[in-house]
């Protein structure tokens, strides 16, 4: 059962990508089809996504936190996806120029933090007038992080382990 609980948990590091992709696609539809129902629907699910995804992402840190296992381990665990993804999107659209990018790739890093992007555009646009994609991206990546890491750390059975030697 204990392990149940466990694949569970790793199912739910992809549920901002599977969600970001279901609303890609609607846009996407929604344009080709000319269609303002479906491009009404997945604004609306963009915009609940936004707002659910700090909540949700907020909770999955507490079920981390939360495991028996190291909670070094844990946290490792818990942001392996998210570091993949940022490499990824690191790799796509830094190191790699427009003509050899790979559109699977950095699609998959950039819808896995779509439900951030809100976010991370207000943070850059508090520093500056000029909004750059890839710099609003990195940044979404990092309030997802703090997310993480704050519903971690406030799980109810975080305890900073202190070793003396």
């Amino acid at each position: 059962m204990k392990k149940n609980i466990n694949y569970k948990l790793i199912l739910l590091l992809i549920v901002p990508y599977l969600a970001s992709e279901i609303i890609n696609r609607l846009m996407g539809y929604g344009i080709s089809l000319n269609s303002s129902l479906l491009l009404t629907i997945s604004s609306v699910l963009l915009s609940l996504w936004t707002f659910s995804s700090v909540v949700l992402w907020f909770w999955v840190g507490r079920q981390f936190g939360s495991l028996t296992i190291e909670k070094i381990k844990s946290f490792i665990l818990g942001n392996v996806i998210w570091a993949i993804s940022l490499a990824l999107y690191i790799w796509q659209f830094i190191f790699v120029d427009d003509i050899n990018r790979n559109f699977f790739v950095a699609g998959i890093s950039q819808h896995y933090v779509l439900g951030f992007v809100s976010w991370g555009s207000k943070v850059v646009n508090l520093f500056t007038n000029t909004i750059d994609g890839t710099v609003v991206v990195i940044v979404a990546y990092l309030m997802m992080f703090i997310v993480f890491t704050v519903g971690f750390i406030t799980s109810p059975t975080f305890k900073i382990e202190r070793k003396f030697y």
